[in-house]
Parts: C-alpha cells; structure tokens; sequence
C-alpha cells in the first residue's frame, strides 16, 4: 500500500520527468509499458532489460524538479514517518535519497538567489 500511495503520488510524475530527461529512454519503452496482456514472462523479460540499461539524464528541469519535489515534501516524509517502511528496504532508500536531493536542490537554489540578491 505504501508504494501504491507513493507512484499515485509522486512516483509516476517523477518516472515522467525523469525519462522524458533520457534521450536513450525510447530504446527501452516498449519493453516497459504495461497493458492489460502483462505475464509474468513480460515482467521478467523488462526487469531484465531494466537491469541492464544505464540511464543518461540530460536536460532535467532542476528549478521544476526542485519545486515538485519541494511541493511534495509532505508526503515523501509521511512515508518515511510510517513505521511498515522499515519491511521495504529497496522502498526506503528510495524515500531517503529522495528526500536527500529535495534538502540539496533547495540548498542550490537558495545560493544561487544570495549570489544574485545577497540582501535576502
């Protein structure tokens, strides 16, 4: 349930953001988009393909990432508040890391503003 709240949440917008960054990632999708038809073969053939492919993020919107991010704040730390994250290693790094770069990117950009306006 904990990671059906953070893809309807979040999750979906960031894999958007994030693949619509990768200019390889058409190479890849077919594979990946799931239809009503989906086996656990064709689970087993993405997660293989996914294993072996090296994202290459380029022209990621880092003033947009770090406004959604921020936006939605409040849910990634009522995630990482919930005491059944601790059943989902892979789930909570995710959240932590998350987390992490939300803090960075405000760092950033809060430097970028005092070098433009130090009187803020």
């Amino acid at each position: 349930m904990l990671i059906g709240v953070f893809y309807s949440g979040i999750g979906i917008s960031l894999l958007r953001k994030f693949s619509a960054a990768d200019p390889a990632c058409d190479r890849i999708r077919c594979a990946l988009v799931v239809s009503g038809s989906r086996t656990d073969k064709n689970f087993t053939k993405a997660g293989a393909i996914l294993a072996q492919y090296t994202p290459v993020i380029r022209d990621l919107d880092l003033p947009e990432l770090n406004r959604f991010l921020s936006q939605n704040k409040p849910l990634v730390l009522s995630l990482l508040e919930n005491p059944y994250l601790i059943e989902h290693d892979t789930f909570t790094e995710l959240m932590q890391v998350l987390f992490h770069a939300t803090g960075k990117l405000w760092r950033i950009f809060r430097i970028r503003i005092m070098r433009i306006c130090p009187g803020i």
